[in-house]
């Protein structure tokens, strides 16, 4: 499938697309036999500077409605032909020709399409682009810019629905503001429902890629003497490096993708190629499977030089497999102490320690060297065993800011172990859970300083995914948001947030009335909760679009914070869920007096000031009256 980019320089057509008007497009010689009803199109809106009234650059997308026709409608030209367009998305104002060379996480294939990365057009009317990482990244700059359907564009081409893939930090505000107001967060709810992936998909999102890793490898070749000798960094991205001969006199920018410096350096790494050979003789052999085809045959000399400049590059310590800045650990039944996640003195060798193989130890002290950037312990299935038996001091650092002794305070490391650890501020810990028969339940303590995001699938849900039964594909969106890490880590690390005087009367306002209700049933909150409700509530206004609603930043706190330490038998939570479920009501949907029961047909969504906590309350009644007993955690 191929993706044409149309531009557009008359005032007419410019109007129509901006109106989202069906238009004819003329002034086309080329691609006669391959363009089709249904393909999609990018428009871009082009013309002099000076005797246009809109801003160049991209504008929109829409397909093809109309297949080549009125061949030869100007006899000047009689290859000339017209087809018609329908634009589905439309943006406010046009993204500039440079966008995506200042963006930080487009591929490099995108400055393969003509004037969107780059300074030219072609003279033709029309163009074509065809590889799907330049799509993706398309579909990447677009939805920084708006939220677009490219769904409408192709019933059955996956590439699209793979585009929009692309995550902003908006996409996992929920998880985010809640890391941000506490290091520690809790997943549960339904097997199988996505509690791992999610926490996967965020850690994998906010950390760097491979490629990003590289990036930084490189970012120091370029400072090397092999290249600071022969060299003027022109410009240096994630994506790209432009270079200038000092040897040379035209001044001529080179550009190098950073990906054809990495293949270069892997060849030179692996063996693949001699480093003492002409790299104009072992071209060939690099460019053989590279996707870089132009690059490699053009500037050898330049990526063989940069290739060897970052192999020389000594050895800073990094992981040769696995993810730096993430561990996923599968808690056991057998976990009794903290032994599991720190490790413990070898008795048998003096001044020595044993690290834990599943690497928490190693991303503790990783996260303590790193300090700007944020790192993630996933604890699979965290109830397996009792929390408290092997998390309980670890918690109790988090919470303090005390170190946790490891070993005797000989002086010295012991294994690179130090005698005292301090739980980094930028190691957040998120823990999933299940209840069943095998699991074990959180206690007050535990439940206290965390907060707890539920996972449910609701029918509709369910019926999305039949529709399209595929695993997620996680790799697509590594690193896509590496650049928010080190002011998603900063933004945690804050003592004090300070709310609006309106925003903080009204969150004070609904946990005073929460309070006593909770009270009763023996699960008030202290200072603690209500300070890391007021945190959450700041970091979810900050990181929500600008529909951002209390309302809805409430119904999420009152479920992470308030909720979740709920239990008892019907007698002692019957009357208390009664009132909390009053609260959770529109006004004119509640009844005169809070010990009134609402009907159950009347705890629908139309009626909800808090949707989310007032469809949990419903649960726990439901399950109350049925079997006398209720708690918030469920299977």
């Amino acid at each position: 499938m191929k993706i044409y980019i149309i531009k557009i320089t008359d005032q007419h057509v410019v109007d129509q697309v901006v109106a989202g008007n069906e238009f004819v497009h003329d002034g086309i010689y080329n691609f006669e036999g391959q363009l089709r009803v249904g393909d999609p199109i990018i428009i871009y809106f082009g013309g002099d500077k000076a005797q246009i009234s809109w801003d160049q650059g991209v504008r929109g997308v829409g397909k093809v409605t109309t297949a080549p026709f009125d061949k030869g409608y100007d006899p000047a030209k009689p290859k000339n032909f017209k087809i018609k367009v329908q634009p589905l998305n439309v943006l406010d104002s046009s993204i500039p020709p440079k966008a995506a060379r200042t963006h930080s996480r487009f591929a490099p294939d995108i400055y393969e399409i003509p004037y969107i990365g780059a300074n030219h057009f072609p003279t033709q009317a029309i163009s074509s682009y065809e590889k799907p990482a330049g799509i993706k990244a398309l579909a990447a700059l677009y939805n920084e810019y708006g939220n677009f359907d490219f769904g409408e564009l192709s019933d059955d081409d996956a590439l699209f629905t793979s585009a929009l893939r692309h995550k902003k930090l908006s996409d996992f505000s929920g998880v985010a503001s809640a890391l941000q107001a506490k290091p520690f967060l809790i997943l549960t709810g339904l097997s199988g429902s996505g509690k791992t992936l999610q926490a996967l998909s965020f850690a994998k999102w906010i950390c760097p890629n491979k490629a990003d890793l590289f990036y930084e490898k490189l970012k120091r070749a370029l400072v090397s003497e092999i290249i600071v000798e022969n060299y003027d960094v022109h410009s240096c991205s994630p994506q790209t490096v432009e270079l200038v001969n000092k040897r040379g006199n035209s001044g001529k920018i080179i550009p190098l993708p950073v990906g054809a410096i990495e293949e270069w350096y892997l060849a030179l790494k692996n063996g693949v190629i001699d480093a003492d050979k002409d790299p104009k003789n072992t071209r060939h052999t690099v460019g053989e499977s590279s996707s870089y085809q132009k690059y490699i045959h053009g500037f050898y000399t330049e990526l063989k030089k940069l290739g060897d400049a970052v192999l020389e590059l000594p050895d800073s310590g990094e992981r040769k497999t696995g993810p730096l800045q993430y561990e996923i650990i599968s808690v056991g039944a057998d976990w009794t102490s903290n032994e599991n996640l720190l490790g413990y003195p070898d008795a048998l060798k003096p001044k020595s320690y044993r690290k834990p193989d599943n690497g928490a130890l190693d991303l503790i002290l990783r996260a303590q060297a790193d300090p700007e950037n944020p790192y993630f312990l996933i604890l699979d299935e965290m109830n397996l065993s009792h929390v408290e038996r092997y998390f309980a001091d670890f918690l109790s650092a988090m919470e303090s800011g005390e170190a946790i002794s490891l070993h005797d305070d000989t002086g010295a490391d012991w294994n690179g172990v130090p005698a005292k650890l301090t739980i980094p501020k930028n190691l957040f810990v998120i823990g999933t859970v299940n209840v069943d028969e095998t699991t074990y339940m959180f206690s007050p303590k535990v439940l206290d300083r965390a907060n707890v995001i539920e996972f449910r699938v609701s029918e509709d849900e369910m019926e999305s995914f039949l529709a399209n039964p595929a695993k997620p594909d996680l790799d697509a969106i590594a690193g896509q948001g590496a650049a928010y890490g080190k002011a998603f880590v900063a933004a945690a690390k804050q003592k004090d947030v300070s709310l609006d005087d309106t925003t903080r009367a009204a969150v004070s306002k609904v946990l005073m009335a929460f309070f006593p209700p909770l009270k009763a049933a023996g699960a008030e909150f202290g200072y603690r909760t209500a300070h890391e409700i007021c945190r959450f509530v700041y970091f979810h206004k900050e990181l929500t679009s600008k529909d951002w609603k209390l309302e809805t930043a409430m119904d999420t706190a009152i479920m992470q914070k308030l909720l979740p330490k709920l239990h008892g038998s019907k007698k002692k939570l019957g009357p208390v869920l009664t009132v909390l479920i009053w609260h959770c009501l529109k006004e004119e949907a509640r009844p005169e007096k809070m010990d009134t029961p609402v009907k159950d047909e009347d705890l629908i969504a139309a009626n909800a000031l808090y949707p989310g906590s007032l469809e949990k309350l419903a649960r726990m009644r439901k399950r109350l009256a049925e079997h006398g007993f209720a708690s918030f955690a469920e299977a």
